[in-house]
């Protein structure tokens, strides 16, 4: 049996309210975000965003859910158990830098959140929209470039 749409263009469409985001997180912008953080704790800012770089991982429900339990070390991977949607679910292999941020914040912890927040309610870091907007003001850099335009980069850096 033939299927319906054979020989049919499909073409891709944005919905309606759609955003497309062009922008990366250049190489060059780190240096005048990383001072811009003030009281943000460094770290943390510079581990998340090597983690959407280097592993193209989404800010909301990837990066802030990752659990310890779900790194493989042997074969250098993340599972992600949750993400957008069920067919969300996928394994993302670590580049050098990318291994050494979970390695340094898992050291000693049998199980958790890679990055945990004691005031959060869920228990892990769920949010570094603000901070990265106050950073960027900081910064002087485009109003378009927010935490999530680290993933464009995905892929395009080497570590």
């Amino acid at each position: 049996m033939e299927s319906p749409h054979q020989g049919s263009k499909i073409q891709a469409v944005a919905g309606a309210g759609t955003q497309t985001r062009m922008r990366m997180l250049k190489r060059s912008y780190w240096p005048r975000l990383n001072p811009a953080t003030g009281n943000l704790r460094c770290e943390l800012f510079r581990d998340v965003i090597i983690l959407a770089r280097d592993a193209g991982m989404k800010n909301g429900r990837e990066l802030s859910r990752i659990r310890t339990e779900n790194l493989d070390w042997n074969n250098r991977i993340i599972f992600v158990p949750y993400s957008k949607t069920l067919d969300g679910r996928r394994i993302i292999p670590m580049s050098d830098r990318a291994y050494q941020v979970p390695r340094i914040r898992a050291a000693g912890k049998a199980g958790g959140w890679l990055f945990p927040s004691p005031r959060s309610r869920c228990g892990h870091l769920t949010d570094l929209g603000k901070q990265f907007r106050i950073a960027r003001r900081k910064a002087q850099l485009p109003e378009d470039l927010v935490l999530y335009c680290a993933r464009h980069d995905y892929g395009r850096q080497k570590s």
